[in-house]
């Protein structure tokens, strides 16, 4: 997929800096080192559980929200992008069918700027999957692990990078 001129990418899942599960480690520590956190956000939406991963269909017309965060991609990101896709299933040798695809959204960022941001979108059937009606995937990681206990508030590991944000709307 084409990336040019889009210089945001919108997390949700095991991408976020926030997620402490053992997925996704590898290309959470990359966004870290090579973006800039802008804040966190929501975008309207459905958030489903695959089991290891959240699946999120844009939805403008229920009113619904995801919870994730916004990171500036760095100017050279397209092997930045090629990794993420690799690890999303939608780069072009990933097997077929293809779970997720790469596309595009508007959105606005705490500070009230509309940016134009990458998201993986779910492109595969939902009607068995689980909703997480709250967009929080990290409510659904608690839920999935069994214990029933809240998970501790945890704050994303950006060291100089954290940009304070103002709260999700």
């Amino acid at each position: 997929m084409k990336s040019n001129r889009i210089g945001h990418i919108f997390t949700y899942g095991t991408l976020m800096a926030s997620d402490r599960g053992p997925r996704g480690v590898r290309e959470r520590a990359r966004i870290a080192a090579q973006c800039i956190f802008v804040g966190s956000a929501t975008i309207r939406g459905r958030m489903f559980d695959t089991g290891p991963y959240p699946a999120v269909l844009l939805d403008a017309g229920r009113g619904e929200r995801v919870h994730g965060e916004i990171w500036q991609l760095p100017r050279h990101y397209e092997d930045l992008l090629a990794a993420l896709d690799a690890y999303e299933g939608c780069a072009p040798d990933s097997p077929q069918p293809q779970p997720y695809a790469r596309s595009s959204l508007r959105l606005r960022a705490p500070d009230g700027r509309r940016l134009t941001a990458w998201i993986y979108l779910w492109v595969a059937p939902v009607q068995k999957l689980p909703r997480i009606a709250d967009g929080r995937w990290r409510s659904a990681q608690r839920i999935n692990a069994g214990t029933g206990a809240p998970m501790e508030a945890r704050e994303p590991l950006l060291g100089s990078q954290l940009i304070v944000a103002a709260p999700d709307p």
